[in-house]
């Protein structure tokens, strides 16, 4: 996923958000495309940002994998798109980068422009971290969200993945 969702072209922040997705479930193009009876080719563009997907595509997408489809077109998660045992994992991912970038929790809340009791709650799995809130952190010490959303060590920089990953685990 690219550091910057907020992407002023709607099409490509929407191609990004489904291509989030799809890879949270752990699904390849083909696979997605055999079960909602679409080709590969018009996905691809979907993911892209070239091409819109149909309504009724999307809500087959959404209600099939329990993805929301606020989430793909706005970019806010609601909080029941994830578990209370993936909730914790974003916390403890988020935690992980915090610590490894030696940072107190005002010190972070301030540099990712939130309050500190949110951060709080994110931190503990007490609520979904604000998206916005992530790409800001995300642009600013080059985290990508993959890492924390997904939990993807590919997207921490070098500065910070050892201690991140130990952190984490």
């Amino acid at each position: 996923m690219s550091d910057d969702i907020n992407d002023p072209n709607p099409l490509k922040a929407i191609g990004q958000r489904l291509k989030a997705a799809r890879q949270s479930v752990g699904l390849s193009q083909r696979d997605v495309c055999a079960a909602l009876g679409v080709g590969t080719s018009a996905w691809n563009h979907w993911e892209m940002g070239r091409r819109s997907p149909d309504l009724m595509t999307l809500i087959r997408f959404s209600k099939t994998y329990g993805i929301s489809t606020d989430w793909i077109l706005s970019g806010e998660p609601p909080d029941a798109q994830y578990t209370p045992e993936q909730r914790a994992a974003i916390g403890h991912r988020l935690g992980a980068v915090r610590h490894a970038l030696e940072m107190s929790l005002e010190d972070f809340a301030a540099a990712i422009e939130v309050e500190l009791p949110a951060l709080v709650r994110w931190e503990t799995g007490e609520d979904s971290p604000n998206l916005h809130a992530m790409s800001r952190m995300a642009r600013r010490f080059r985290v990508t969200l993959d890492w924390i959303f997904l939990g993807d060590p590919a997207g921490l920089p070098h500065r910070i993945a050892g201690k991140a990953l130990k952190a984490a685990s």
